[in-house]
């Protein structure tokens, strides 16, 4: 089989991951079966921690911080660069105890609100880009594809917990 329809053939395949993702009417893997349990947005699905992190997660949207929960390869792929947030958070109802366990869980990353002094926030041509300066000097950073991300949602938090906005240049 030559390159050209190699190529061919992956692409009808992750367009039908694709589709197959979207029809499944994804909420989050942390959502309560009852609707009962913590308030919780979904901010995004496409985040990864660094340039070199190429395993999509979750971006939740706590009332006491972020919290990104890693996937796995196979979502990464089946999702593509679908977005299901589309400039507007998911609202949902989080099962506490799958919550707590996502929170101490190595694989994901949790940032307490309160502990962020300062944010930067930009959007490129195809990702954007959150750095957040934490009060103890230390700084964290979150990739998301930019069309799936709800920027509003997360800039009135950051802010809420008293972040103050950072622009690139400085």
């Amino acid at each position: 089989m030559n390159t050209a329809i190699t190529f061919a053939v992956v692409l009808v395949v992750l367009a039908l991951l694709q589709r197959r993702f979207l029809r499944r009417g994804h909420t989050s893997v942390l959502a309560a079966e009852s609707g009962d349990g913590t308030p919780v947005r979904l901010l995004s699905v496409s985040c990864t921690t660094g340039w070199l992190d190429w395993i999509h997660g979750e971006l939740l949207l706590l009332p006491d911080g972020l919290l990104r929960v890693k996937q796995n390869l196979g979502r990464t792929i089946e999702k593509g660069n679908a977005s299901l947030v589309q400039g507007q958070a998911i609202e949902f109802a989080a099962d506490p105890v799958e919550l707590a366990a996502a929170r101490a869980a190595p694989r994901n990353t949790f940032v307490a609100g309160r502990e962020v002094a300062r944010y930067e926030l930009r959007r490129g041509p195809m990702s954007g880009k959150l750095v957040l300066h934490m009060h103890d000097g230390t700084r964290r950073m979150l990739l998301f594809l930019v069309h799936d991300m709800d920027y509003d949602a997360l800039e009135y938090a950051l802010r809420g917990w008293g972040a103050t906005r950072q622009d690139a240049a400085a």
